[in-house]
């Protein structure tokens, strides 16, 4: 009796193990496809280095990080609720800009410089100089 309650928790014991360990490799592969996704929105340059930042927003309003930077860039996958591959990358102001905007807060504009690998898509965003008024109040 004893020893098959030892063998029915050894059984649960590693089919749940089993079920644990595949569930991690799919978010594994699932996070290996997010940061593959960004790293295809800039060049190697720009993108080797950055971090890697999900769709997703933390207890802090901030996007989730797949992977830690050290060069000021961030990039982001493709956004799943578009039609079009549209990854993309953000230097620090930038992505300041961003989070201002996401809550609610008026963004600081400045010069916006937006490259693209194709005509269509913006792809790496860089702001320059943050001033407080947005670009249709600037005069000459």
């Amino acid at each position: 009796m004893f020893l098959m309650k030892v063998c029915r928790a050894g059984f649960l014991i590693i089919t749940f193990g089993l079920a644990a360990v595949q569930a991690l490799a799919q978010d594994d592969a699932a996070v290996q496809a997010k940061i593959d996704s960004a790293l295809s929105a800039a060049p190697a340059a720009i993108t080797q280095d950055a971090t890697i930042l999900d769709w997703s927003f933390d207890a802090d309003g901030k996007f989730v990080v797949l992977r830690e930077g050290t060069n000021g860039w961030s990039c982001l996958p493709d956004e799943p609720t578009t039609e079009v591959n549209n990854p993309l990358c953000f230097d620090e102001a930038a992505l300041t800009w961003v989070y201002a905007l996401v809550s609610g807060e008026a963004p600081r504009w400045a010069t916006v410089l937006s490259s693209s690998a194709n005509a269509t898509t913006p792809r790496c965003i860089r702001v320059f100089q943050s001033i407080s008024t947005l670009p249709s109040q600037t005069t000459n």
